[in-house]
């Protein structure tokens, strides 16, 4: 008999902890396994819900409005006291928390919690919550939070975020087309990166990078291209409009990760602090050099100087020292994204699925 296993996230917006939950499910051996999906909060306007179309009722969509939604956190529960499910496997704080507390209170007898980055500004109460199991997290985030919350270091198991490699392995072939529609011309070097708009992504320092790139070679044609969309866009358009860089720097929005990595001659990543992110991997997977912050889950992927570089978060100086290295140098450029790309066969989305397969079977038999 099948294992009825249900996925909960947030909602599925854009970002990399919603395209995760969405290969997970996608992925699962439905042989062995029976996968549900269950959305907390209200849909977004830009979401992955077309790729999950396949559940049928099997895809479930909640509104709460917070943590304190009593009404729709009691349609959750009879949801779960209704379909029995054999385990439950929530990603993101809001959905860690509360379908932690219910399906605990429902009887569900295996709940799997994925800890996919580090939050420095956690409330005690946020802590004393996250004392329940975590699952699915980088080396440096499973250290993090065992140090954070005083929890066990055999309460978690490392299970790394991942994509499918196939989708990267082919990518579109209307690369002129596509670096047309941004306003690109085809002599032009692309530096890319992609993520929501918000403090964590560092975007700022590459904007400011860029200007000191155009600074020191002001006849070099490139474009920085930042895919996403979020609550900083307006800051960013005005630090792009003081710093005189419109029409160097674009904010197309949101754009599938293959066209993305289409139009990307080289992928920046300049968070501040991440956990394994999940368009690194996409973009190493795609063959793609790479400039990384030196942040958590980044070092576990990019070997400095050997399958990318990487650089201290926030140093503008040494970002723009290594876009121009890139830049100018082509051989270096080809030699990190063919490193790249043998380098994410360790992060393979078949390895992802064995390991939470292994530990759903496991839970199950109450190992």
């Amino acid at each position: 008999m099948k294992a009825k296993i249900l996925f909960a996230v947030n909602n599925l917006s854009i970002g990399g902890a919603e395209r995760m939950a969405v290969h997970q499910i996608s992925r699962i051996n439905r042989d062995a396994f029976e996968p549900w999906l269950a959305i907390l909060l209200p849909e977004s306007e830009n979401s992955f819900s077309k790729d999950v179309s396949f559940l049928g009722r099997h895809y479930v969509r909640f509104a709460m409005r917070g943590l304190w939604d009593a009404s729709e956190m009691l349609k959750v529960f009879r949801f779960l006291k209704q379909e029995k499910f054999d385990a439950v496997v929530t990603t993101l704080f809001f959905t860690n928390t509360v379908m932690r507390v219910l399906a605990l209170c429902a009887g569900v007898p295996v709940i799997i919690s994925h800890e996919q980055n580090m939050y420095r500004d956690k409330k005690r109460w946020q802590m004393l919550i996250d004392k329940i199991l975590s699952y699915g997290t980088t080396k440096d985030v499973l250290e993090f939070t065992s140090r954070q919350e005083h929890i066990p270091r055999e309460k978690f198991i490392v299970n790394y975020n991942t994509t499918p490699f196939q989708d990267f392995e082919n990518l579109p072939q209307n690369k002129s087309e596509l670096k047309y529609k941004l306003g690109i011309s085809n002599g032009e070097v692309v530096f890319a990166t992609a993520g929501r708009l918000i403090e964590q992504k560092g975007h700022i320092y590459l904007i400011q990078a860029a200007e000191e790139l155009r600074k020191l070679k002001p006849d070099a044609k490139f474009k920085v291209v930042i895919f996403g969309d979020g609550s900083l866009r307006s800051m960013l358009e005005a630090e792009i409009k003081r710093l005189e860089m419109r029409g160097t720097v674009l904010l197309p929005g949101v754009w599938p990760a293959p066209d993305i990595m289409a139009v990307a001659d080289i992928f920046v990543l300049p968070s501040l602090w991440e956990g394994l992110p999940v368009v690194l991997v996409e973009a190493m997977a795609a063959g793609k050099p790479c400039i990384s912050s030196r942040v958590s889950g980044a070092r576990e992927l990019i070997e400095d100087k050997k399958s990318g570089l990487l650089v201290e978060p926030k140093n503008v100086p040494d970002l723009r020292e290594k876009m121009f290295l890139l830049m100018f140098d082509a051989n270096l450029s080809h030699q990190y994204g063919v490193a790249a790309k043998i380098r994410t066969g360790e992060f393979s989305i078949e390895r992802h699925m064995e390991v939470l397969e292994e530990l759903l079977k496991n839970a199950k038999k109450g190992e």
